[in-house]
Formats: C-alpha cells, structure tokens, sequence
C-alpha cells in the first residue's frame, strides 16, 4: 500500500509479480510454447535459441533465430500480450538490430490475445502482415516467408 502512494505521488502505478519460490522458472508458459511450436514445425532449418542482438552493450536478445534456405527468421514468443503495440515495436527493432530477414511473432491462442491484435489493428497488420496458416506451412518446409508475421499459436 506504500509503495502505491510513492508511485501515485510521482505519477506512476506500481504493480507487484510474485512468482513462486521453489526454483520454478518464470517463463514456463513461454518455454512449453516454444517446445510446442518446434515441434510443429519440425527439422526443418537450424534452430538457435536466446541469440543475442549484436551490439556491443546491448542486454536484449531473440527468443530463437531460425536460419532456413534464403534467410534468417527471429521469433519472438508471447504468451499474454501486455501492451501489443510496445511488444511488436520492440520485435521489430530486434528484426532491425540483428539484421534478420524476416520477424515472426508467436502469440499464445487466447481470447485476450486475438482482441489485442484485432484492437492494434494497423499497427500490428501493416508491419507484421503474414497469417498463422501461410507461416506455419512456409516454416514447416524450411522456407523464408515473404513478409513478417504474426502466428496465432
């Protein structure tokens, strides 16, 4: 409750994440997804994971870069979208940063997921126009799609 009143006086909102404390990984969702969706799309390519942007000092890195016959893909995996906008914006700079070829963002299948990319509308269609089934058919053959994405996974 203080620290509420601290953050409300400076104009900001705290919010507070507890996670378990018997040594559970945080990003379990995001990592069974990751294991569910390179099984979906096979042998096909070679798989990096946690590839880091190379500029000197940057901290962020790719969820995987998948290397396929004509190109790099990044993907970046999300389980909730928070803030739509804030997270494809910060994929496409990773695209630009690593110098990929393509951006393929994963999204969990969920109501609350497919109402903030309808909600983002343009934002989300205009840089990242590819569909789920096109993208998954394209990666599953080892091929580079031909524009980023967004997989509804």
């Amino acid at each position: 409750m203080l620290l509420a009143r601290h953050a409300a006086a400076v104009g900001l909102r705290a919010r507070i994440r507890l996670f378990p404390g018997d040594g559970a990984i945080r990003d379990a969702g995001q990592v069974a997804m990751i294991r569910r969706f390179r099984e979906r799309i096979g042998s096909a390519g070679r798989w990096a994971f946690e590839v880091p942007i190379p500029l000197p000092g940057d901290q962020r890195a790719l969820d995987a870069v998948l290397t396929v016959a004509g190109g790099r893909i990044g993907l970046e995996f999300y389980v909730r979208l928070a803030d739509c906008q804030a997270q494809l914006r910060a994929a496409h700079l990773k695209q630009r940063d690593a110098e990929l070829d393509r951006m393929v963002i994963v999204v969990k299948a969920t109501h609350a997921n497919r109402r903030a990319l309808r909600e983002a509308g343009p934002a989300t269609s205009d840089t990242f126009p590819g569909t789920t089934r096109p993208l998954l058919a394209t990666l599953a053959a080892g091929e580079l799609p031909s524009a980023n994405g967004v997989i509804l996974f």
